[in-house]
C-alpha cells in the first residue's frame, strides 16, 4: 500500500494536509522508520504535495481509538491538556470521563466557561486530572508555550497557520496584528527569511511569545509588541508586504486603518466568523477598503449556522 513519507518533524503537517485533501486512510495505521513518519494514502502519488515522497509497505490496521467519536470537536487538546467547550456543565463531564485516562499524554481537563476578559480567555473548571494551566503544544514541527488561563491559543488553526507561512516569501515585512503567544508570527519566520511585527494587547501573551521565539529555531525575525493593535497602527508609518488579522468577531474595526499599512499589491489575511448572509456584508466591507478576494475557505464549524473563514486578500 503507498503511504506519503516525510520527516518526523513535518508529520503532523503533513497529516493535516493529507486529511484536509481527503487523501488519509485512517483504516491503517501511521508507521515510524528511520527518523521518517509513513503515513497510510488512498490515492494516487501523483496527487500528493510536491514535499512528500512515495513507499510502498505493508499496512498495519489502526488500532481503535479509546475515546468516542462522538466527541470529536466537542473538545481541543493544547499540549498535555484537553479543554472542552461546549454549553451544557453536564455533557462537558461526561466527555472529561471519556477522554481522561484514554490518552496518557492528556494530564489535565478543563471545562472553559464564558469569556472572562478582554484577552478572549475563558473561566475554567478543572475536570479531570491535576491541576495545572501551563503547557508545551507542538504543531508544525515548533513548540509552543502557553498558559490557557492567562490566553487565546487555538489548536484548529495549526493547518491555516502551515498555509499562511508556506505563502510568505524571504525579504517581505509581515504584520502579525492580534498575535497572541506567536503561532502565526512564529510559524512563519520559521519558514521564510522575513520580518514579522507581532502586537497583543495582553503582557501575559507577549511574555510566552518572547520565551516561544527563544524556543524555535528561526529563519527570520519576530519583533514583539505590546500594543493595542489600533494604537499600534495610529503610531506606526510603516508599510508591509502581509497582515494577519486573526481576531474574527472584531477584525471590521480595525480594518480601514489595517489597509491604510498594508503596501499596493499586499496581501491580507482576514479571518471572520459569520453566516452565508454576514459574509456577503463582510465581502463588501473588504470591497469597500479596496481589497479584492483571492482565496477563500473555511477553516472550521463554529455552529449550525456560521463557519470561521479565512480570506486572502490583495490591496489594489
Amino acid at each position: 500500500m503507498i503511504h506519503a513519507k516525510v520527516p518526523k518533524e513535518k508529520g503532523e503537517t503533513a497529516l493535516k494536509d493529507l486529511k484536509r485533501m481527503g487523501l488519509f486512510c485512517p483504516e491503517y495505521r501511521i508507521l515510524h522508520s528511520n527518523g521518517s513518519i509513513l503515513i497510510p494514502v488512498s490515492s494516487p502519488a501523483n496527487r500528493l504535495p510536491d514535499y512528500m515522497e512515495t513507499v510502498d509497505v505493508i499496512p498495519e490496521p489502526r488500532r481503535e481509538k479509546n475515546y468516542p467519536r462522538k466527541h470529536s470537536g466537542s473538545f481541543d487538546v493544547i499540549g498535555s491538556i484537553a479543554v472542552i467547550k461546549v454549553k451544557s456543565m453536564e455533557r462537558a463531564v461526561q466527555i472529561s470521563e471519556s477522554i481522561y485516562g484514554s490518552n496518557r499524554a492528556i494530564t489535565s481537563v478543563y471545562y472553559a466557561g464564558s469569556v472572562g476578559s478582554d484577552f478572549r480567555t475563558r473561566h475554567l473548571t478543572l475536570l479531570a486530572g491535576k491541576e495545572g494551566t501551563v503547557t508545551v503544544h507542538r504543531e508544525n514541527g515548533m513548540r509552543f508555550k502557553v498558559d490557557i488561563s492567562r490566553v487565546y491559543f487555538s489548536p484548529r488553526l495549526a493547518t491555516e497557520r502551515s498555509i499562511v507561512a508556506s505563502s510568505v516569501q524571504d525579504g517581505e515585512q509581515v504584520l502579525d496584528l492580534f498575535a497572541g503567544v506567536g503561532p502565526f508570527s512564529i510559524t512563519i519566520a520559521e519558514k521564510s527569511k522575513c520580518t514579522v511585527d507581532a502586537v497583543d494587547i495582553n503582557p501575559a501573551a507577549v511574555e510566552l511569545m518572547k520565551e516561544n521565539i527563544s524556543m524555535n529555531r528561526l529563519r527570520g525575525e519576530v519583533r514583539p509588541f505590546l500594543s493595542d493593535a489600533a494604537d499600534f497602527l495610529s503610531r506606526s508609518s510603516q508599510k508591509y508586504d502581509r497582515i494577519i488579522m486573526n481576531l474574527p468577531m472584531e477584525s471590521e474595526k480595525f480594518l480601514n486603518s489595517a489597509t491604510d499599512h498594508l503596501k499596493d499589491g499586499g496581501i491580507m489575511h482576514y479571518y471572520v466568523i459569520a453566516d452565508l448572509a454576514g459574509l456577503v456584508d463582510t465581502m463588501k466591507s473588504l470591497n469597500d477598503a479596496g481589497l479584492i478576494l483571492i482565496n477563500k475557505r473555511i477553516v472550521h464549524g463554529y455552529s449550525r449556522e456560521k463557519n470561521m473563514y479565512s480570506l486572502t486578500l490583495r490591496r489594489i
